[in-house]
């Protein structure tokens, strides 16, 4: 809502045919005039050759290519504000973390010291998880200008007008 465009990018033609669908019913019923593009093929090709700024980048990458640390580097480079997930903050859940697909508090860190954005933000805990702040001194040692979400938290970002 309230955006000038959106670019989907999706390799498996067959889920990009499905998402080309989607787009023209919601162009239908869009009264703003948002543009809404489909591309199929490589989202790291695609961010290469861009042309534009995204203000906001959403990534799913293949889990099962094992690219989504690649993925999540190339699209949180130099950004200002990076939120990630960071599902266990606890040293003894990387097994668990693994086998469902979910990221702990180090590899978030990880993820941030090599991306470089001017601020993360952890979120998407696990129920279990109660006091997050717990485990942010193992995040902020990796990347000091880290901080754990919580319901309510803003920032107003400035974005360049184009």
């Amino acid at each position: 809502r309230g955006m000038k465009a959106a670019d989907f990018v999706e390799r498996d033609s067959r889920q990009a045919a499905l998402l080309k669908h989607a787009a023209a019913k919601l162009s239908e019923k869009e009264v703003n005039g948002t543009q809404i593009r489909v591309h199929q093929g490589d989202a790291f090709q695609f961010l290469e050759g861009a042309a534009s700024y995204y203000d906001v980048i959403f990534i799913d990458p293949p889990y099962a290519l094992n690219l989504q640390d690649e993925a999540i580097v190339e699209a949180a480079t130099g950004a200002d504000l990076f939120i990630c997930e960071g599902m266990y903050g606890e040293p003894d859940k990387e097994a668990k973390a693994r086998e469902y697909k979910h990221m702990t508090f180090k590899e978030a860190a990880t993820i941030a010291k090599e991306a470089n954005p001017n601020e993360m933000w952890l979120t998407h805990y696990s129920p279990s998880l109660v006091k997050p702040q717990l485990y942010m001194d193992t995040v902020t040692k990796i990347f000091p200008n880290a901080k754990a979400g919580k319901d309510g938290m803003s920032v107003d970002l400035k974005f360049e007008e184009e």
